[in-house]
């Protein structure tokens, strides 16, 4: 069982034995790890020069120069098993009490045999060494672990930083003033206040106020929502300009929030779906690997002298090292990781790659991910005694806009005019819930003019010339049946009282959408749309399903649900509540604005907004995928064939040598060729 330590934020397993080795409390390697593996390189690399002279000229057995090249070598080994082995040691162990045999057998099967041969040949003199198998094996092995516990420890550092922002909230004292409490100290009796800027901690029901909130956070719509008495709240989102009081419904560990980051930490601690690939991989491979070693020893024991059939043993070892089959892969998915990032995409680890290279459905968020940030202007309707002011209009809205920090803001702050400068503002006042009333004045007049702009309610309530009984009409459009017309927001615009036109307001997809989704449907794989935006403007984006009004939790078990049917999905989004959903699907890639929770928990970043780069990617990591299978092949083969002389006696430790040498040459042109087949 793997658990959290509160206090330091380390990541330790059942035992109390921290799993993050080298990690420090930022997350950043510790000295005392980067020391070691350096010097481990030092002597590895030491290591590969002595035992090249050795090998190739070798000095006379017992002679000054043979005792110091070999003892040197040998301090080296050790040396490096003290700084390095430990962990390996512990792992392998572990996993053999399990009754389980993992990757961490392999790689200790191979620093062993390479260290046990060496010292055999160092003994008998009879032979060559291997002492740098050992380092190398050990810095490979330490480094890997490292960077897979960072990456882990990263994701769920963000989502402690999460979890503490949601993690108080104020009431009011005795003394009508505003008090900040932990949510340990509150029940569902409480009332928790909240102003305009606070976040909401509590799901609960507003039983006082009215105003804007971001629920984006849990719904990832950028524009902010209408919440009045008796809607209910959830805890994650942020008040923009009300005073609300709330009765919780559910405080600290049984929020929606909470079940939304529990499943991101339990799916950052499950190990991936590579290590539970190469661990079936290994409960064949390294059983088949020691018996034929031991039964090569044990059928040459009664038939020659002991050294020279422990030497078969050590060329089965030898030649069945790790290093033919794990050399190309590594440099394959390196290759592709630097031709993704050269598209923008950049993944942490190289399992992204065979997920997009065998998925069959990519799920896209819709806001901040197929849309743009901000809102865009439609169109801009007036009235028919209007029409020659309409520069004058967009003058105004344009002076008022311009100084609110909202995405409707930002739309409305572009409308551009040839009355530039024309108005100054007098006062202005947010009016919770509804938009925002400004009193202007225009240059050389003395009249001051009223403007509203918002909801339909704030100009009814100023104007009875917007019933809402009557059909009114803006050319074709009756804005009493608005649910008809493709659009996201109406904005009302009211003059000194009496309503003047309206703008409406939409989305801005991204460019290429109908390319890419073309693209990808030649590529076979299916698309879908999954948004919490509840408005039914959209059936479908550029053909494409679109599922609208979906909590977090709905998109997580939607992609659950996918995964367990065998369908490889790809997830892609850009804020907190796409989290959960893409810690279910086979990888997930964040937009490079996205959140930082999302960040953190997702596969790969999407660097920039485009999206062309999707289909490109897919068809380099399908032929990455291709080359590697081939490569596993052909070291499957080779190995087998090795084993099989080595253990017949023909194949001399020397030989086995220069065969694993020979294989690492020509696996790793292999894995170069199909990095330049990807151009």
């Amino acid at each position: 069982m793997i658990t959290e330590c509160c206090n330091k934020n380390i990541i330790k397993d059942c035992c109390g034995r921290s799993i993050d080795p080298g990690i420090n409390s930022e997350g950043e390697w510790s000295a005392s790890l980067i020391w070691k593996i350096a010097l481990a390189l030092v002597l590895a690399g030491q290591s590969m020069v002595f035992g090249l002279g050795i090998n190739i000229s070798p000095p006379e057995m017992g002679s000054v120069p043979y005792l110091f090249l070999h003892g040197a070598l040998i301090v080296s080994s050790i040396v490096v098993m003290l700084l390095l082995g430990r962990p390996l040691f512990e792992d392998a162990v572990k996993s053999l009490k399990n009754k389980k045999l993992s990757l961490e057998g392999l790689f200790l099967l191979s620093a062993l045999g390479a260290l046990i041969g060496s010292l055999i040949s160092t003994i008998t003199g009879r032979s060559e060494v291997y002492y740098e198998v050992v380092s190398i094996v050990l810095v490979i092995y330490t480094v890997g672990k490292i960077l897979s516990s960072r990456s882990r420890k990263k994701a769920i550092d963000e989502t402690n930083k999460t979890r503490e922002m949601f993690d108080y909230a104020y009431v009011m004292n005795t003394r009508g003033e505003k008090e900040k409490v932990s949510l340990d100290k509150l029940d569902c009796c409480s009332e928790v206040a909240v102003g305009p800027g606070d976040a909401i901690s509590v799901d609960g029901i507003i039983i006082a106020g009215e105003g804007f909130v971001y629920e984006t956070a849990m719904t990832g719509e950028l524009d902010p929502v209408v919440k009045k008495v008796g809607d209910y709240i959830f805890a994650g989102s942020f008040c923009v300009d009300a005073i609300f009081s709330i009765k919780p419904t559910a405080l600290k560990d049984v929020r929606r929030l909470d079940s939304l980051l529990n499943a991101v930490e339990k799916a950052r601690l499950a190990p991936s779906n590579l290590q539970e690939q190469a661990d079936k991989i290994i409960q064949w491979f390294l059983p088949l690997v020691i018996t034929v070693s031991v039964g090569t020893f044990l059928f040459w024991f009664g038939r020659i002298n002991w050294v020279n059939a422990l030497f078969n043993s050590m060329a089965v070892l030898l030649v069945a090292c790790p290093c033919a089959l794990g050399l190309a892969t590594p440099i394959a998915i390196w290759s592709g990781l630097w031709k993704l990032s050269r598209l923008g995409l950049i993944s942490r680890s190289g399992e992204f790659l065979d997920s997009l290279a065998r998925a069959h459905l990519i799920i896209f968020d819709k806001t901040g991910t197929l849309s743009e940030e901000n809102l865009t202007i439609v169109d801009f309707l007036v009235v028919p005694e209007m029409e020659d002011k309409k520069e004058w209009l967009k003058a105004m809205i344009h002076t008022v806009e311009s100084k609110i920090d909202h995405p409707i803001a930002r739309a409305l702050s572009k409308f551009d005019s040839t009355y530039k400068n024309r108005f100054s503002i007098q006062s202005s006042r947010i009016i919770p819930g509804k938009g925002i009333e400004a009193r202007l004045k225009e240059a050389n007049e003395e009249e001051i003019i009223i403007l509203h702009l918002g909801e339909r309610e704030l100009v009814s309530n100023i104007s009875n010339t917007i019933p809402h009984t009557e059909c009114l009409l803006f050319g074709n459009l009756n804005l009493n049946n608005l649910s008809n017309y493709q659009f996201k927001r109406t904005i009302f615009i009211g003059i000194n009282g009496k309503i003047a036109g309206i703008v409406l307001l939409n989305e801005k997809f991204r460019s290429g959408l109908p390319q890419v989704f073309a693209q990808l449907k030649d590529l076979n794989i299916k698309g879908k749309i999954l948004t919490g935006d509840p408005s039914k403007h959209y059936h479908t984006i550029e053909g494409i399903e679109v599922l609208s009004g979906l909590s977090p939790k709905d998109k997580e078990i939607y992609i659950k649900e996918l995964e367990e049917a065998g369908k490889r999905t790809i997830f892609l989004g850009d804020g907190i509540n796409d989290a959960a959903a893409m810690s279910e699907s086979s990888a997930s890639i964040a937009m490079g604005k996205g959140a930082a929770l999302t960040q953190s928990s997702a596969s790969a970043i999407l660097i920039g907004d485009t999206l062309e780069v999707l289909p490109k990617a897919i068809k380099i990591c399908r032929q990455i995928r291709k080359n590697i299978r081939g490569n596993m092949i052909y070291a499957v083969t080779y190995n087998c064939i090795g084993m099989s002389l080595a253990a017949m006696g023909i194949l001399h430790p020397v030989v086995a040598a220069l065969l694993m040498l020979f294989s690492s040459i020509s696996v790793s042109i292999l894995a170069t060729k199909s990095a330049k087949d990807c151009n």
